[in-house]
């Protein structure tokens, strides 16, 4: 999918979460850990992972 179209749906998603009164906030992710961590897990490098990770690791952020 091209950057372009992956940012729209982005956006659209997130402002679709706002509209359901979800709060979201930003978490800066160390990428090298991050991707350790998929290695590690056997996961791939996604958003899902990504989520799960955080999720995983909350002292960390």
């Amino acid at each position: 999918m091209p950057y372009g179209q992956w940012r729209r749906e982005a956006k659209s998603s997130l402002a679709s979460i706002h509209r359901a009164g979800i709060r979201t906030c930003k978490v800066d992710v160390d990428a090298a850990s991050f991707v350790r961590w998929c290695c590690t897990m056997d996961e791939p490098v996604t958003s899902a992972a990504l989520a799960r990770y955080i999720t995983a690791c909350p002292d960390d952020f």
